[in-house]
């Protein structure tokens, strides 16, 4: 019975050692800093840690910035100012393109068919998302053109308020196209 108290009562003294070292109120990092059998016996039992290393400090690098941060500001500016140029000859061009396309870019006769004929495969709840986004004007074009049966699905699909909308202005009877300018001053003459 004596041993097995020594036992207890030694396993109880090594464990308050432990938590104090492992709680940092016995040194145990600067006993391994000190002695070098003690460090590999305290990294064993996860006390200590080994020494850290030195950082080498990259000095010729920051030298270069730290001596000259003008040169480093102008050597930016001259890089934004080079984008800049570029991004106004690309807005240039830009503008090129813009003014030499059509004036009109709705679509008439044969581009609207095959719109039509498009919006024929599509399902008609995804035709009515797109004609949300599409002015009155071109969708009563559209919907004139499809067959009823198509349009009415179509109409059914958008919101209700668009389509009393377009439906009253399907009724609405067209109004005449002015005759060409010509045929009118050859009937002043």
């Amino acid at each position: 019975m004596k041993i097995v108290y020594t036992l207890i009562g030694l396993i109880v003294v090594l464990g308050a050692v432990y938590a104090l070292a492992f709680f940092g109120i016995i040194p145990a990092q600067k006993i391994a800093d000190k002695n070098a059998g003690a460090r590999s016996f305290l990294k064993a039992i996860h006390l200590a840690k080994d020494p850290p290393k030195p950082k080498v400090v990259a000095q010729a690098a920051s030298a270069n910035v730290a001596d000259n941060p003008i040169k480093k500001i102008a050597d930016e500016r001259a890089k934004l100012d080079a984008d800049k140029a570029a991004l106004d000859n690309e807005k240039a061009a830009f503008e090129r393109e813009k003014a030499a396309a059509p004036a009109s870019t709705t679509p008439t006769g044969n581009s609207r068919d095959k719109l039509v004929s498009i919006y024929g495969t599509m399902d008609p709840d995804s035709v009515a998302q797109i004609m949300t986004h599409i002015p009155d004007k071109s969708v009563l074009a559209d919907l004139k053109a499809m067959d009823e049966k198509r349009a009415g699905k179509v109409l059914a699909a958008l919101p209700a308020d668009r389509a009393a909308k377009l439906s009253e202005l399907m009724t609405l009877p067209e109004k005449p196209k002015p005759a060409p300018a010509v045929a009118q001053t050859a009937s002043n003459l």
